[in-house]
Order: structure tokens, then C-alpha cells, then sequence
């Protein structure tokens, strides 16, 4: 009788940064024989999971960073129920552990898990941990982070059971990693912004390249990601320029983009850090603002290292940017140490090593090491 692996439930919170971390440790769980069952909350991002055939469960939720009194205490029932419906998947489903990677529906989940018993694990993809992350820190088995962490954001004690593993990334860009770059004598931009952060670059990355010399103008190419009420405004730009370009809403071969980029010009998610660093592709961070600032704390992994840059908003300016192009045009060394850098800083075996971390707590399971006694009894026979 062949050994049944083991279940693995995965909760994700509702952005792709939670969602696709998530999907690329569930694959590797996946080819190593566990079965892989999600819960999510109903949002757009969901659907790459049922389309890569994984189960999914659904909590209810509600926007939690709200003011309006009326609506947190909706929020506050809807996680007694997000809780309430993880009890009961988690005793349908039957896990031999619990796995996180931030956000509403990884408390419901986590919480469950343990009061079920069993084995639980969280997967941090910044450097700044999340809310969920750091409500659930001291309360899991076993923490997985992408980055080291900012020093005292997590208690001393939990120092045993976290360990820096790199953000898991999906197979579409790991198969890039050792492909090398097609060199056509352009210097290539790829300009990516994301729902929240297109605008400034759509304002921004046109107006600096029309202050540059024709002689440096004729030398780009430019692929840019642009909100879909931008794209005729900087399309029109870029034809007055004659600057050679592509400006969409999206794109499907984002992976092939970055490869053969010269440079990346975009905010500094997670994702987006750790995928430049597997590729050593040269970037010009330009971080959303958020409260916790955790966007300019994961650009840092590069910056500091002189792998990337960073242009925060206030700096982020067309002169600025433009005398930046220049330099970088001009002295393609600069470029050079910048790729060999940041291909330092990556880690192509975070979703096996995380996957491999999920397996070694699926081991502790009770029922699951129950299972394995019957299986091995049934050979026997």
C-alpha cells in the first residue's frame, strides 16, 4: 500500500503578497506528496489558487483597519465567525498542520489550529512583520521569515523558533534564475507599480526620460505597467519623445520581462524584492507609504547592500530620476555590481525549505504519526 502524505491546511490573507508565497510552498508540499487544502476570504487573487487545482475554503471577513465604530464591531463578529467556520474545516479537513502566511484569515485558521491540537506554522514575507504575524508569533510552533526581521519586533524568546528562509516564489520565475539575458545594445526599463503605486510612476518615469538627451533617449527601451486611465496620457508622452515603448495595464510574461530588464523601476513589496534578488536585476525602489513603513524597510535589504536604490516620494522627482538614467547609462559598472549583489541576496530554495519545515511538524502531528503506524503495519501484512 503506498503512504498517504500528509494534509496541510494553508491559510493566506487577502493580498497577493500573502496568496502567492502561500501557493509556492503548497506546490513544493504538493510534488512531496501532502495534500494541500486553502482558506482564504473571498478576494480577487483567489482564483490563481483554484486554478492551480488546490481546494478552497472561504471565511466570512471584513475590512479590520476601519474607524468607523459601527463597522469595527462588524469586523470584530465576523472574526468570532471567520474563527467559529475554521473550527469546523479544521475537523472536516483534519491537518496535520496549520500554515500561515499572515492576514484575517491566518488568525481564524492558526487559532483553530491549536486549539484543535495541532502543529501550527506562520510564514513572515516582510521585514517588518504584519499585524496577524505578530498577534500569532508567540502562539505557533514554528516561524518562517523571508528577511531578518527588524530587531525587537518580535519577542527574544521566539528567537528558537524563527529562522530566515527567503520568500517562497513560484516556479514561473525560479526557471529563470540561471537563463541568461539577451543583449540587443538597448538599455532596458521595466517600470511596475502595482494597483496602489502606477500613478506616481505613470506621473514621474515619463516626465524624467523626457529630460534626458536624445543620444541617451534613443538607447531605452521602456515596458511600463500603468493604471488603465493612464495608459493613453504616458503612451502620448513617449510617442513625442520617440522613445521605443510598451505601456499596458498587465503582463503576462512579467517573469520574461524582469529577466531581460537592464533595470526595474517600482515599489518595494516583498515579492517584488526578493524576485530581483533572485534574478540580480538592478532596481530603483520607490516605496509606498505606509503607516509601519515596512515597504522602505524591505527596499533596505538591497539598498544596503548596493544592490539596488532607493527613491523615496520626496526624492523620487523627474531631475532626480533623470540624473539617476543618466548615470546608469553612462557607466553600465555601476549596473554590473548592482546584479552581481543582489543575486547574493537570494534565496531560489525558500518554498522547498519552508515546505521542508511544514513536513518536519507534520511528523508531530498525533494523528498523522497514527496513520503511519497503520500504514506500516498494513505493509507488513
Amino acid at each position: 500500500m503506498n503512504k498517504k502524505g500528509p494534509t496541510i491546511l494553508i491559510s493566506a490573507g487577502a493580498s497577493g503578497g500573502h496568496i502567492f508565497p502561500a501557493l509556492a510552498v503548497a506546490e513544493e508540499l504538493r510534488s512531496q506528496g501532502a495534500t494541500c487544502v486553502f482558506v482564504g476570504n473571498g478576494t480577487a487573487f483567489e482564483k490563481a489558487i483554484t486554478d492551480a487545482n488546490f481546494r478552497l475554503e472561504t471565511l466570512p471577513a471584513s475590512a479590520w483597519n476601519v474607524k468607523n465604530p459601527i463597522r469595527k464591531l462588524w469586523a470584530v463578529f465576523n472574526l468570532v465567525r471567520a474563527f467559529v467556520t475554521a473550527m469546523k474545516i479544521v475537523n472536516n479537513v483534519r491537518p496535520s498542520v496549520v500554515f500561515g502566511t499572515g492576514g484575517y484569515a491566518t488568525v481564524a485558521s492558526v487559532f483553530a489550529g491549536r486549539i484543535s491540537g495541532v502543529p501550527t506554522m506562520i510564514h513572515e514575507q516582510n521585514v517588518l512583520p504584519g499585524r496577524a504575524n505578530k498577534l500569532l508569533a508567540g502562539r505557533v510552533d514554528k516561524i518562517a521569515l523571508a528577511f531578518d526581521i527588524m530587531p525587537g519586533t518580535l519577542p527574544p524568546r521566539l528567537e528558537g523558533i524563527a529562522t530566515v528562509l527567503g520568500n517562497p516564489l513560484r516556479k514561473n520565475i525560479l526557471k529563470l534564475q540561471n537563463k541568461k539575458r539577451k543583449e540587443d545594445g538597448y538599455f532596458h526599463i521595466l517600470v511596475v507599480g502595482g494597483s496602489q503605486g502606477a500613478r506616481i510612476l505613470s506621473d514621474i518615469v515619463p516626465a524624467a526620460i523626457s529630460l534626458l538627451a536624445s543620444k541617451y533617449r534613443k538607447k531605452i527601451k521602456i515596458n511600463q505597467q500603468a493604471r488603465p486611465e493612464d495608459i493613453a496620457r504616458v503612451s502620448a508622452i513617449y510617442d513625442g519623445l520617440k522613445v521605443d515603448y510598451n505601456v499596458t495595464s498587465f503582463y503576462n510574461d512579467l517573469p520574461e520581462k524582469m529577466l531581460q530588464s537592464d533595470l526595474m523601476i517600482a515599489r518595494s513589496g516583498a515579492g517584488t524584492v526578493s524576485e530581483c534578488a533572485l534574478l540580480g536585476l538592478p532596481a530603483i525602489f520607490v516605496p509606498l507609504k505606509l503607516a509601519d513603513g515596512h515597504q522602505k524597510l524591505n527596499a533596505k535589504v538591497l539598498t544596503d547592500k548596493d544592490a539596488s536604490i532607493l527613491m523615496e516620494d520626496d526624492v523620487f522627482t523627474p531631475q532626480e530620476l533623470s540624473n539617476t538614467l543618466k548615470e546608469l547609462i553612462e557607466k553600465p559598472d555601476i549596473l554590473h555590481t548592482m546584479r552581481k549583489k543582489a543575486k547574493q541576496q537570494g534565496k531560489p530554495n525558500a518554498a522547498t525549505d519552508v515546505a521542508n519545515e511544514v513536513l518536519k511538524l507534520a511528523k508531530m502531528d498525533v494523528m498523522q504519526m497514527a496513520e503511519e503506524i497503520n500504514n506500516k503495519a498494513e505493509v507488513k501484512k
